[in-house]
């Protein structure tokens, strides 16, 4: 289905710009609720994906560990040994692509876990670290206010100078307006230099050229802030286009290590069932050739 998102002037009501709006097909919806809960009910579906994504997490910091080259063998452990086959290359394959990736199919693996259990996750971090959020004191400098022609009455435009006065290194995303004259505004700003899905900014602008308050992620916790963090880059936002096709290309390793893993498994087995079947005083070939 088609939608369409109207830019209205306030003021006069003029139409400013008319923005097609899609909306998730059939094959899109099937997808979302496959990934959020398999397509089973939400309460049991969720929390076997959060599970997975539990599952996961061990298996990234195991994978590890395992990969952990031994002292000399640093050098060809990050890559696939050229002209390598049978086990020595799923076994190259498997580790190299897991030590590139970690990073990003730990954050996912993480995250995921969050999304599934919020509440139990904070209460988890919150019984280690502060996840305290904070106002933050903020004040436009003499020069901006001076600038402003009616401090009494401001405009939006004037509201919006205050608050990226008040608030350096962000953008303005939206305004919303005070419900009558002389009343509050609301500015939504993104930090420089993320994407406009990063942790957004809440100025409050008013009365007059008051900044009432603040409300900066860059301020909270550090715990707060992974917090943050962890559900905005689970959807591939926030860090721009190149995190957003790392995010897409991850969602294709846990085939590739479950591949890997298995056939790895099955040339370990076939070699076991060679020599258990192989003549007495035979020599067996190592399936890690």
């Amino acid at each position: 289905m088609i939608g369409s998102t109207l830019y209205i002037d306030p003021v006069s009501l003029k139409i400013l710009d008319n923005v097609e709006r899609r909306r998730n097909g059939p094959v899109m919806r099937t997808l979302t609720s496959l990934h959020i809960a398999l397509m089973m009910p939400g309460f049991y579906g969720v929390r076997i994906v959060g599970f997975m994504g539990l599952a996961m997490t061990l298996f990234g910091i195991t994978g590890l560990v395992l990969w952990w080259p031994r002292r000399g063998q640093w050098r060809q452990a990050f890559w696939v040994k050229r002209g390598v086959k049978g086990f020595r290359f799923n076994r190259d394959l498997h580790g190299a692509t897991g030590f590139w990736s970690l990073i990003v199919f730990m954050i996912l693996s993480i995250s995921g876990v969050y999304l599934a259990f919020p509440v139990t996750f904070q209460s988890t971090v919150a019984s280690v670290f502060s996840i305290r959020n904070g106002l933050t004191e903020a004040h436009a400098d003499a020069a901006t206010i001076a600038s402003i022609p009616n401090k009494e009455a401001i405009t939006p435009d004037d509201a919006v100078k205050l608050a990226l006065a008040a608030v350096p290194q962000s953008r303005v995303l939206s305004v919303q307006l005070p419900p009558d004259p002389g009343g509050i505004y609301m500015i939504a700003l993104a930090p420089r230099p993320y994407g406009d899905d990063a942790p957004q900014i809440s100025a409050f602008v008013g009365p007059g050229t008051e900044i009432s308050d603040v409300v900066d992620p860059r301020n909270y916790a550090i715990a707060k802030r992974v917090l943050m963090w962890l559900r905005v880059l689970h959807y591939g936002n926030g860090l721009g286009v190149v995190w957003r096709v790392l995010v897409f290309f991850s969602g294709f390793l846990p085939l590739l290590f479950a591949y890997t893993g298995v056939r790895m498994w099955w040339l370990k087995r076939a070699q076991r069932l060679s020599v258990m079947a192989a003549p007495e005083g035979a020599v067996a070939i190592s399936a890690a050739e």
